[in-house]
Protein backbone atom coordinates (compact mmCIF):
# COMPACT_ATOMS: atom_id res chain seq x y z
CA UNK A 1 0.00 0.00 0.00
CA UNK A 2 1.39 2.98 -1.04
CA UNK A 3 1.70 5.87 1.74
CA UNK A 4 1.69 9.48 1.09
CA UNK A 5 4.63 11.30 0.40
CA UNK A 6 4.54 13.87 3.18
CA UNK A 7 4.88 13.76 7.26
CA UNK A 8 1.72 14.85 9.60
CA UNK A 9 4.19 17.85 10.52
CA UNK A 10 5.27 19.51 7.41
CA UNK A 11 1.29 19.01 6.64
CA UNK A 12 0.35 20.56 9.58
CA UNK A 13 2.64 23.39 8.83
CA UNK A 14 1.91 23.99 5.37
CA UNK A 15 -1.58 24.28 5.56
CA UNK A 16 -2.26 25.45 8.99
CA UNK A 17 -2.96 29.28 7.60
CA UNK A 18 -4.92 28.20 5.20
CA UNK A 19 -7.22 26.83 7.56
CA UNK A 20 -6.95 29.33 10.13
CA UNK A 21 -8.49 31.49 7.45
CA UNK A 22 -11.09 29.00 6.30
CA UNK A 23 -12.30 28.71 10.25
CA UNK A 24 -12.63 32.13 10.53
CA UNK A 25 -16.63 32.28 10.06
CA UNK A 26 -16.98 29.48 12.00
CA UNK A 27 -14.79 31.15 14.83
CA UNK A 28 -17.22 34.46 13.92
CA UNK A 29 -20.54 31.80 14.14
CA UNK A 30 -19.15 30.09 17.51
CA UNK A 31 -18.59 33.72 18.95
CA UNK A 32 -22.48 34.44 18.71
CA UNK A 33 -23.23 31.99 21.15
CA UNK A 34 -20.43 32.38 23.50
CA UNK A 35 -22.79 32.79 26.24
CA UNK A 36 -23.67 29.03 25.85
CA UNK A 37 -21.69 25.98 26.88
CA UNK A 38 -19.73 24.46 23.83
CA UNK A 39 -21.16 20.42 23.54
CA UNK A 40 -19.29 18.19 21.20
CA UNK A 41 -21.55 15.25 19.39
CA UNK A 42 -18.90 13.13 17.09
CA UNK A 43 -20.24 11.09 14.78
CA UNK A 44 -17.83 8.86 13.13
CA UNK A 45 -13.89 8.17 13.76
CA UNK A 46 -11.78 6.24 11.51
CA UNK A 47 -8.06 4.71 11.70
CA UNK A 48 -6.17 6.18 8.22
CA UNK A 49 -4.78 2.76 6.28
CA UNK A 50 -1.35 2.93 7.65
CA UNK A 51 -2.87 3.31 11.47
CA UNK A 52 -1.27 6.57 12.18
CA UNK A 53 -3.86 9.14 11.75
CA UNK A 54 -7.30 9.22 12.76
CA UNK A 55 -10.24 11.40 11.32
CA UNK A 56 -13.28 12.30 12.77
CA UNK A 57 -16.84 14.06 12.31
CA UNK A 58 -18.20 16.31 15.01
CA UNK A 59 -20.61 19.17 15.37
CA UNK A 60 -21.37 21.13 18.10
CA UNK A 61 -24.70 20.87 19.92
CA UNK A 62 -25.50 23.54 22.49
CA UNK A 63 -28.34 25.03 21.93
CA UNK A 64 -28.85 27.96 18.69
CA UNK A 65 -25.90 27.03 17.05
CA UNK A 66 -25.82 26.44 13.68
CA UNK A 67 -22.64 25.15 12.90
CA UNK A 68 -22.66 22.36 10.14
CA UNK A 69 -20.70 18.83 10.85
CA UNK A 70 -16.73 18.95 10.18
CA UNK A 71 -14.09 16.44 9.32
CA UNK A 72 -11.04 16.51 11.35
CA UNK A 73 -7.65 15.26 11.16
CA UNK A 74 -5.24 14.51 13.52
CA UNK A 75 -2.57 11.94 14.93
CA UNK A 76 -4.18 9.02 17.08
CA UNK A 77 -3.05 11.08 20.46
CA UNK A 78 -5.37 13.87 19.38
CA UNK A 79 -2.74 16.46 19.18
CA UNK A 80 -2.13 18.62 15.94
CA UNK A 81 -6.16 18.36 14.64
CA UNK A 82 -6.43 19.40 11.29
CA UNK A 83 -10.07 20.94 9.60
CA UNK A 84 -10.53 18.88 6.42
CA UNK A 85 -13.35 19.61 5.29
CA UNK A 86 -17.69 20.38 6.05
CA UNK A 87 -20.16 17.71 5.27
CA UNK A 88 -22.29 14.68 6.18
CA UNK A 89 -21.04 12.82 9.06
CA UNK A 90 -20.24 9.29 7.64
CA UNK A 91 -17.02 9.50 5.41
CA UNK A 92 -14.06 7.07 4.95
CA UNK A 93 -10.55 7.11 4.11
CA UNK A 94 -9.31 6.03 0.58
CA UNK A 95 -7.02 3.09 0.68
CA UNK A 96 -4.17 5.07 -0.34
CA UNK A 97 -4.32 7.56 2.75
CA UNK A 98 -4.19 10.51 0.70
CA UNK A 99 -7.79 11.31 0.41
CA UNK A 100 -11.43 10.82 2.48
CA UNK A 101 -14.61 9.84 0.44
CA UNK A 102 -17.44 11.64 2.05
CA UNK A 103 -20.90 13.30 0.91
CA UNK A 104 -22.08 16.88 1.47
CA UNK A 105 -25.46 18.51 0.63
CA UNK A 106 -25.51 19.90 -2.79
CA UNK A 107 -28.75 21.80 -3.50
CA UNK A 108 -30.09 19.86 -0.74
CA UNK A 109 -29.23 17.26 -2.31
CA UNK A 110 -25.84 15.27 -0.56
CA UNK A 111 -23.44 13.93 -3.31
CA UNK A 112 -20.34 12.00 -2.82
CA UNK A 113 -16.76 13.69 -3.10
CA UNK A 114 -13.70 12.89 -2.48
CA UNK A 115 -10.83 15.28 -1.02
CA UNK A 116 -7.49 15.24 -0.19
CA UNK A 117 -6.36 15.47 3.97
CA UNK A 118 -5.20 18.35 4.12
CA UNK A 119 -8.64 20.01 2.53
CA UNK A 120 -7.55 20.68 -1.15
CA UNK A 121 -8.55 19.00 -4.22
CA UNK A 122 -12.21 18.45 -3.54
CA UNK A 123 -13.68 16.66 -6.66
CA UNK A 124 -17.23 15.44 -7.11
CA UNK A 125 -18.03 11.35 -7.81
CA UNK A 126 -21.73 12.04 -7.96
CA UNK A 127 -24.09 14.45 -9.12
CA UNK A 128 -27.30 12.59 -9.69
CA UNK A 129 -29.36 14.04 -7.32
CA UNK A 130 -30.30 10.82 -5.64
CA UNK A 131 -28.84 11.92 -1.81
CA UNK A 132 -26.29 9.49 -1.89
CA UNK A 133 -24.19 9.30 1.68
CA UNK A 134 -22.47 6.47 3.82
CA UNK A 135 -19.71 5.61 1.59
CA UNK A 136 -16.98 2.79 1.65
CA UNK A 137 -14.34 2.39 -0.87
CA UNK A 138 -13.07 -0.82 -1.95
CA UNK A 139 -9.13 -1.96 -1.56
CA UNK A 140 -8.70 -1.71 -5.09
CA UNK A 141 -9.22 2.53 -4.39
CA UNK A 142 -12.14 2.84 -7.72
CA UNK A 143 -15.17 0.57 -6.27
CA UNK A 144 -17.24 3.06 -3.77
CA UNK A 145 -20.36 1.07 -2.14
CA UNK A 146 -22.69 3.82 -0.64
CA UNK A 147 -26.63 4.89 0.36
CA UNK A 148 -28.30 5.75 -2.50
CA UNK A 149 -32.09 7.35 -2.02
CA UNK A 150 -33.39 6.79 -5.32
CA UNK A 151 -36.49 5.30 -4.70
CA UNK A 152 -37.11 7.27 -0.99
CA UNK A 153 -35.58 4.87 1.35
CA UNK A 154 -31.87 3.75 1.63
CA UNK A 155 -30.17 1.06 -1.01
CA UNK A 156 -26.81 -0.14 -0.84
CA UNK A 157 -25.78 0.68 -4.32
CA UNK A 158 -22.26 0.40 -6.00
CA UNK A 159 -20.36 3.22 -8.64
CA UNK A 160 -16.65 3.98 -10.20
CA UNK A 161 -14.58 6.51 -8.39
CA UNK A 162 -14.81 8.43 -11.64
CA UNK A 163 -19.01 8.28 -11.31
CA UNK A 164 -19.46 5.31 -13.94
CA UNK A 165 -20.70 1.99 -13.85
CA UNK A 166 -23.82 2.74 -10.41
CA UNK A 167 -25.20 -0.10 -9.82
CA UNK A 168 -28.14 -0.74 -7.15
CA UNK A 169 -27.75 -3.88 -4.69
CA UNK A 170 -30.95 -3.71 -2.87
CA UNK A 171 -34.27 -2.90 -3.10
CA UNK A 172 -36.18 -2.68 0.25
CA UNK A 173 -38.78 -0.89 1.85
CA UNK A 174 -36.30 -0.08 4.57
CA UNK A 175 -33.33 2.04 5.19
CA UNK A 176 -30.32 -0.35 4.08
CA UNK A 177 -27.33 2.16 5.59
CA UNK A 178 -23.70 2.08 6.34
CA UNK A 179 -22.17 -0.61 3.95
CA UNK A 180 -18.55 -1.97 4.34
CA UNK A 181 -16.44 -4.82 2.09
CA UNK A 182 -14.73 -7.22 4.30
CA UNK A 183 -11.22 -7.32 4.24
CA UNK A 184 -10.86 -10.39 1.86
CA UNK A 185 -12.96 -8.33 0.12
CA UNK A 186 -15.84 -11.55 -0.24
CA UNK A 187 -18.62 -9.92 1.62
CA UNK A 188 -20.60 -6.56 2.12
CA UNK A 189 -22.09 -5.81 5.61
CA UNK A 190 -24.53 -3.48 6.09
CA UNK A 191 -27.38 -2.51 8.50
CA UNK A 192 -31.48 -2.06 7.65
CA UNK A 193 -33.25 0.15 9.42
CA UNK A 194 -37.04 -0.72 9.45
CA UNK A 195 -37.89 2.60 11.86
CA UNK A 196 -39.53 0.18 14.36
CA UNK A 197 -36.01 -0.01 17.03
CA UNK A 198 -35.05 -3.44 15.62
CA UNK A 199 -32.43 -2.01 13.03
CA UNK A 200 -30.55 -5.51 11.84
CA UNK A 201 -27.18 -6.67 10.33
CA UNK A 202 -27.00 -8.24 7.15
CA UNK A 203 -24.36 -9.60 4.60
CA UNK A 204 -23.99 -10.06 1.09
CA UNK A 205 -21.87 -10.44 -1.95
CA UNK A 206 -20.27 -7.43 -3.27
CA UNK A 207 -22.65 -8.19 -6.35
CA UNK A 208 -25.73 -7.74 -4.15
CA UNK A 209 -26.44 -11.41 -4.62
CA UNK A 210 -26.86 -13.78 -1.53
CA UNK A 211 -28.38 -10.82 0.76
CA UNK A 212 -29.16 -12.60 4.28
CA UNK A 213 -29.44 -10.96 8.13
CA UNK A 214 -26.64 -11.99 10.31
CA UNK A 215 -28.41 -10.94 13.61
CA UNK A 216 -31.78 -12.83 14.50
CA UNK A 217 -34.54 -10.03 13.76
CA UNK A 218 -34.73 -9.27 18.15
CA UNK A 219 -33.70 -6.23 19.97
CA UNK A 220 -31.75 -3.35 18.01
CA UNK A 221 -28.30 -3.97 16.24
CA UNK A 222 -26.66 -1.42 14.18
CA UNK A 223 -23.29 0.44 12.88
CA UNK A 224 -21.44 -2.44 11.98
CA UNK A 225 -17.78 -2.59 11.31
CA UNK A 226 -14.87 -5.09 10.11
CA UNK A 227 -12.04 -6.88 11.83
CA UNK A 228 -8.80 -7.33 10.01
CA UNK A 229 -9.12 -11.24 10.70
CA UNK A 230 -12.95 -10.78 8.83
CA UNK A 231 -15.08 -10.86 11.94
CA UNK A 232 -18.14 -8.01 12.04
CA UNK A 233 -18.31 -6.43 15.07
CA UNK A 234 -21.47 -3.78 15.90
CA UNK A 235 -23.41 -2.00 18.60
CA UNK A 236 -26.51 -3.61 19.89
CA UNK A 237 -28.90 -2.45 22.53
CA UNK A 238 -30.06 -4.32 25.31
CA UNK A 239 -31.88 -3.55 28.91
CA UNK A 240 -28.45 -2.90 30.17
CA UNK A 241 -27.35 -0.20 27.69
CA UNK A 242 -25.12 -0.35 24.38
CA UNK A 243 -22.73 -3.09 24.13
CA UNK A 244 -20.11 -3.97 21.70
CA UNK A 245 -20.51 -7.63 19.71
CA UNK A 246 -18.08 -9.39 17.99
CA UNK A 247 -19.19 -12.74 15.40
CA UNK A 248 -17.56 -13.80 12.15
CA UNK A 249 -20.57 -14.63 9.59
CA UNK A 250 -21.03 -18.23 10.82
CA UNK A 251 -21.00 -18.00 14.67
CA UNK A 252 -23.12 -17.36 16.79
CA UNK A 253 -23.17 -13.95 18.99
CA UNK A 254 -20.05 -13.10 21.36
CA UNK A 255 -20.10 -10.30 23.97
CA UNK A 256 -16.63 -8.03 22.98
CA UNK A 257 -17.66 -5.52 25.62
CA UNK A 258 -19.86 -6.30 28.36
CA UNK A 259 -19.52 -2.74 29.82
CA UNK A 260 -19.83 -0.27 26.99
CA UNK A 261 -22.74 1.38 28.21
CA UNK A 262 -23.00 4.68 25.98
CA UNK A 263 -20.60 3.67 23.42
CA UNK A 264 -21.98 5.49 20.11
CA UNK A 265 -19.29 3.95 17.40
CA UNK A 266 -16.81 1.26 16.80
CA UNK A 267 -13.48 0.42 14.74
CA UNK A 268 -10.61 -1.28 14.24
CA UNK A 269 -7.15 -0.35 13.66
CA UNK A 270 -5.72 -1.89 10.20
CA UNK A 271 -3.76 -4.09 12.42
CA UNK A 272 -6.42 -5.18 14.94
CA UNK A 273 -4.41 -4.30 18.21
CA UNK A 274 -6.60 -0.94 18.49
CA UNK A 275 -10.11 -0.13 18.56
CA UNK A 276 -11.43 3.27 18.76
CA UNK A 277 -14.99 3.82 20.00
CA UNK A 278 -17.17 7.32 20.40
CA UNK A 279 -18.53 7.47 23.95
CA UNK A 280 -20.86 9.44 25.74
CA UNK A 281 -24.53 10.22 25.10
CA UNK A 282 -26.30 13.29 22.89
CA UNK A 283 -25.21 16.41 23.44
CA UNK A 284 -21.81 15.46 24.62
CA UNK A 285 -19.48 12.77 23.32
CA UNK A 286 -15.74 12.13 23.00
CA UNK A 287 -13.10 9.65 21.27
CA UNK A 288 -11.40 6.71 23.30
CA UNK A 289 -8.90 4.39 21.78
CA UNK A 290 -7.74 1.36 23.53
CA UNK A 291 -6.57 -2.47 22.86
CA UNK A 292 -9.00 -4.31 20.49
CA UNK A 293 -10.70 -5.72 23.64
CA UNK A 294 -11.42 -2.62 25.29
CA UNK A 295 -8.65 -2.50 27.45
CA UNK A 296 -6.36 0.30 28.45
CA UNK A 297 -8.66 2.88 27.08
CA UNK A 298 -7.44 6.57 27.08
CA UNK A 299 -9.43 9.53 25.71
CA UNK A 300 -7.56 11.09 23.13
CA UNK A 301 -10.49 13.56 21.69
CA UNK A 302 -13.13 16.14 23.71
Amino acid sequence: MKRPAWSFPALFGRVTMVLLSAMAPLHSAAQEHSSLPDSIYHQVVRFSPDGSLMAWSERKTHTGAKDSWTIWLAPTDGSQRLRVTEGDPFFVFHPDGSRIVYSKSVKDRSELFHIRIDGQDDRPITSDGFRSSHPWVAPDGRTIYFVTREKGSGDIARIDISGSDRRVLTRSAADDLLPSLSPDGRLITFYRSSGSGRDQIHLMNPDGTQERALTDGTGHHFFPAWTPDDYVSWITDSDKGQRLIRTSPTTLLRPLDKEASGVQWQVFSPDGRRMATIRGHWPVTWIEISDASGQNARRVVN
